[in-house]
C-alpha cells in the first residue's frame, strides 16, 4: 500500500514538472523595457522645446537690470563708464519694453557706445540666440561635460547665413550654450554678437539661475575683452545684473522707452541749481558716520543708496568725491573728510527746512568736515533718500533752487516733512553744475601749484 502511494506521488510530480516546462515554452520570457538613449538630434530638439517654454514664461515676468560698461586703462583702473539702470518686461509678442530709471552721461571717450551695443544688451547678451527664429541658426551637439557640479550638454550655435555688415540692426549670436542634462534649460551662454562692421563687440558670458519654481532666468552677464580697432586697442569690461523677477499679472500699458529724452540746456534757477560757496576738496573720500540708534536698517539702506548715487557720478563730474560708510558713532567726529548723519528737531526750530547741512570750512573755504541733521519726523525711506541726495548736493557745490521747475533738479524744494520732491537722484543738470564747480576748482589748484613751483 505504501509502495503504491509513492508511485502515485512520483507520477504527480513528473506531470506537474512537465506542465511547468510546457507553459514556459508557450509563454516567452518578458523583456525589460527598452532604455531611452538620447541622440544628438533629440537633445537639440528637446532644448528648443524647453527654451520656447522658458521664453514664454519670461514674458510674464518683470525684472530690473543694472548695466555698467567700462573702458580700462593700463593700470587696471576704469578710464570711463556708461551706466544704464532699467525696468524690463515683455509684451505678448515677446518684444522687450524698457523703462530707463537712471542713466547719467557716459564718460567713455575711447570708443562710442552705439545703438547696437544697447540692442545687444537686451538681445543676445541677455538671452543668447533668438529661439523664436531658430531657423536663422544651425545648432549642433558638441558633447557633455560638468559645469558648476552639474552634468550639462554643450551646443554650438552658428548663424545659418553670413551676417551682413550693411544690416547692423539684424543681430546674430555665435558661440556655445550649456544646458542642464536633466531639465534642458540653459545654464550658461558664451559667445559674440555679429555682424561687427566697423564696430567691435566683446566675447561675453551670461549665466542663468533658478528664479521661479521650475524656471532658470538670466542673472549675470560679464565680458572682459580687448577690442581691436584699426588704430587702437581698447580694454572693455561689461557687467550686467538682472534681478527682482516678479510675475506680472496686469494688462500691459507701459510705453517702450529706449532712452531718456535728450537733455535740455541747463539754465541756473530754471532747471539747474545755483552754485554755493563751499564743497569738498577734489578727490576726497568722505567718511560717513551714522549716529547710533537714529536710523532703522531700512532707513540706513536709503541713506547708503543716496551716497552711491553721488559716488557713481564722480567720474563724470570729475569731482573725484566719493562717499563711504564708516560705521555708527555716539559722539561727533572731528576728522578731516568726515560727515556725520544725525537727527534733531529741524522743522520745529526752522519751519522752512526739513533737514540741515552744517559745513565746517578750511582756510580756503572748502569743506573740512560737515554734518547733516534730519528731522525726527522724516521716516519714509524714499523721502529720506531724496533729502540725503539733496543735502549731499550742498557739499558738492549746489544750492537750493526754489524757482526751478518741478522735478528738474534734486535741489528743488520739498513739499512736506516726510515727502520727496519727485527725485531720488541728481538730474543731468545737477551733475553738469557739479562738473563746472570742480572744473574751476581744479584750475585754481593747478595755478596755485604752478605759482608755488
Amino acid at each position: 500500500m505504501v509502495s503504491r502511494t509513492k508511485e502515485h506521488v512520483i507520477a504527480a510530480l513528473l506531470i506537474l514538472a512537465w506542465m511547468q516546462i510546457a507553459h514556459a515554452q508557450q509563454t516567452p520570457n518578458p523583456e525589460p523595457p527598452p532604455m531611452t538613449q538620447r541622440t544628438s538630434n533629440s537633445i537639440v530638439a528637446e532644448f528648443v522645446r524647453t527654451e520656447l517654454r522658458v521664453r514664454d514664461a519670461l514674458k510674464q515676468y518683470t525684472f530690473k537690470r543694472e548695466v555698467v560698461l567700462q573702458t580700462i586703462g593700463p593700470n587696471g583702473q576704469p578710464t570711463g563708464q556708461y551706466i544704464r539702470n532699467s525696468h524690463f518686461l515683455f509684451d505678448d509678442n515677446g518684444n522687450r519694453i524698457e523703462r530707463v530709471t537712471y542713466r547719467p552721461p557716459s564718460t567713455i571717450s575711447e570708443m562710442r557706445i552705439t545703438k547696437e551695443d544697447i540692442q545687444d544688451l537686451a538681445g543676445a547678451q541677455l538671452l543668447g540666440m533668438d529661439i523664436a527664429e531658430s531657423a536663422k541658426y544651425r545648432l549642433s551637439y558638441d558633447g557633455e561635460e560638468t559645469l558648476t557640479g552639474k552634468l550639462v550638454y554643450r551646443l554650438l550655435v552658428e548663424p545659418a547665413i553670413k551676417p551682413d555688415p550693411r544690416r547692423m540692426s539684424e543681430r546674430f549670436f555665435r558661440g556655445s550654450i550649456w544646458i542642464d542634462a536633466g531639465t534642458f534649460q540653459i545654464v550658461k551662454v558664451r559667445g559674440i554678437v555679429e555682424p561687427q562692421g566697423k564696430q567691435r563687440f566683446p566675447t561675453f558670458e551670461t549665466w542663468r539661475e533658478p528664479v521661479a519654481e521650475t524656471l532658470s532666468f538670466p542673472t549675470l552677464t560679464e565680458a572682459d575683452d580687448v577690442l581691436h580697432f584699426p588704430n587702437r586697442d581698447v580694454h572693455y569690461h561689461i557687467r550686467v545684473r538682472y534681478y527682482d523677477y516678479k510675475l506680472f499679472t496686469g494688462k500691459l500699458t507701459v510705453k517702450e522707452i529706449d532712452a531718456p529724452e535728450p537733455p535740455e540746456a541747463c539754465s541756473a534757477n530754471d532747471n539747474a541749481p545755483p552754485k554755493n560757496g563751499y564743497y569738498w576738496r577734489p578727490d576726497t573720500d568722505v567718511k560717513v558716520h551714522f549716529w547710533r540708534g537714529m536710523f532703522t536698517a531700512e532707513q540706513q539702506a536709503a541713506l547708503l543708496a543716496a551716497m552711491k548715487r553721488w559716488s557713481d557720478s564722480a567720474a563724470y563730474t570729475d569731482s573725484g568725491v566719493r562717499f563711504s560708510f564708516a560705521g555708527e558713532i555716539d559722539q561727533m567726529a572731528s576728522c578731516t573728510g568726515c560727515l556725520v548723519i544725525t537727527r534733531r528737531q529741524v522743522y520745529k526750530n526752522d519751519a522752512k527746512n526739513y533737514a540741515m547741512f552744517n559745513p565746517l570750512q578750511d582756510g580756503d573755504g572748502l569743506l573740512n568736515s560737515a554734518s547733516i541733521d534730519f528731522d525726527f519726523a522724516t521716516t519714509n525711506p524714499q523721502a529720506l533718500q531724496g533729502l540725503m541726495v539733496h543735502e549731499l548736493g550742498h557739499g558738492l557745490g549746489l544750492w537750493d533752487c526754489k524757482s526751478c521747475k518741478s522735478k528738474r533738479t534734486i535741489m528743488n524744494a520739498f513739499p512736506g516733512i516726510n515727502k520727496d520732491n519727485g527725485l531720488i537722484a541728481p538730474s543731468l543738470c545737477d551733475l553738469e553744475v557739479v562738473r563746472q564747480v570742480y572744473e574751476l576748482q581744479r584750475r585754481v589748484d593747478k595755478n596755485g601749484k604752478e605759482k608755488r613751483s
